[in-house]
């Protein structure tokens, strides 16, 4: 009975050994560089890093941007409307001034049809109706030459006139349809600028079709009654007053054809205001610029050509009339008896 007791103790014995000799083994393993981890460990994860743009100093609003305004900063996430890549920022205006180390998004953009406007053109809206418009066959990024009709303004026969009163110019919007892009990114359940470009691809076919209405995705929507067009600053004044005391009509042309009035062939109608007779010949030029031109000015009876004295260089001042009014001589006065009485010159 001592012998069996003595064989299980050394046996326990024995187990125990062994057992430690595993659990330092595991211990090795554990603390072994090579070695993975247990599956009882954990590690938390390491945060996550973005790159996104930020401007490199003040940026004012109004000037396109280089990529020595921008710079690149590490962020967890990247906020909505931020930007990574420089090419996505490179020459786009800001619309709001941002101070250094904001991060730039899509909503401190310009955006919207300002930015399809050329140095020199302003954007103006004229009525249309479906005489007026082609048909409404119009689509933005068409070119139209803008033809008007002025009424008679004479009490007796008709002056009424239609002529060209500008060519080629750009359609900007036509209705409800724009070519301005929307900002990005956008919001869900807005148009994507590809929609918007099938939109228009819609329309065009549209119109080569012959079809009833401009688009198919806007039948049944309300006519178009205004468009707005890409407009030199200088012929604003012609476009509006002519809107104003007369109707408009836009006819379609190819957007190759290049051909316009020779301006040069014709007198040119005079300003409402006229140049300073003291201005330096430096000065005179610079009073012939478009702004200048336009601030200017042009009358109803200039744009219709019933101008009621020839348009003379600048400085040269107004002749007085040929006649001038004599002043009224004192009446003669005739004496008969005790009666006087005022006998008017002829």
């Amino acid at each position: 009975m001592q012998k069996a007791t003595r064989l299980a103790a050394l046996l326990l014995v024995a187990f125990a050994i062994v057992l430690l000799l595993l659990a330092m083994l595991l211990g090795l393993r554990a603390r072994s560089p090579s070695a993975g981890p247990t599956p009882t460990m954990s590690l938390a994860p390491a945060p996550a890093h973005a790159q996104v743009l930020v401007a490199a100093r003040d940026l004012p609003a109004g000037e396109p941007l280089d990529a020595n305004d921008l710079r690149v900063s590490q962020v967890e996430a990247m906020p909505p409307g931020s930007y990574a890549a420089p090419s996505a920022l490179v020459g786009k205006i800001l619309s709001t001034p941002v101070a250094a180390g904001a991060i730039i998004s899509a909503s401190m953009l310009a955006h919207g049809l300002a930015l399809e406007l050329q140095p020199g053109e302003r954007a103006i809206a004229v009525p249309v109706d479906e005489l007026a418009g082609a048909g409404n066959r119009v689509v933005p990024g068409d070119y139209v030459d803008v033809f008007m009709n002025l009424k008679s303004r004479a009490r007796e026969g008709d002056d009424s006139q239609n002529r060209l009163l500008l060519s080629r110019l750009r359609v900007l919007s036509y209705g409800a349809q724009d070519l301005g892009q929307p900002p990005a990114p956008q919001a869900a359940g807005t148009e994507s600028p590809a929609e918007s470009g099938n939109a228009r691809a819609d329309a065009i076919a549209a119109r080569e079709n012959g079809g009833a209405a401009s688009t198919a995705s806007t039948a049944g929507a309300q006519p178009a009654r205004s468009a707005v067009l890409a407009v030199p600053v200088a012929q604003a004044n012609r476009l509006l007053l002519a809107a104003q005391d007369g109707k408009l009509f836009l006819a379609l042309r190819h957007p190759s054809d290049n051909g316009s009035p020779d301006e040069s062939l014709f007198p040119r109608p005079r300003n409402v205001l006229k140049p300073r007779l003291d201005l330096s010949p430096e000065l005179r030029e610079a009073a012939a610029s478009p702004e200048n031109d336009a601030y200017a000015g042009i009358d109803a009876d200039a744009l219709a050509g019933r101008e009621g004295a020839p348009t003379l260089p600048a400085g040269v001042p107004a002749r007085r009339d040929a006649a001038p009014h004599r002043s009224a001589a004192p009446p003669l006065v005739v004496i008969r008896g005790t009666q006087a009485g005022a006998l008017s010159p002829p």
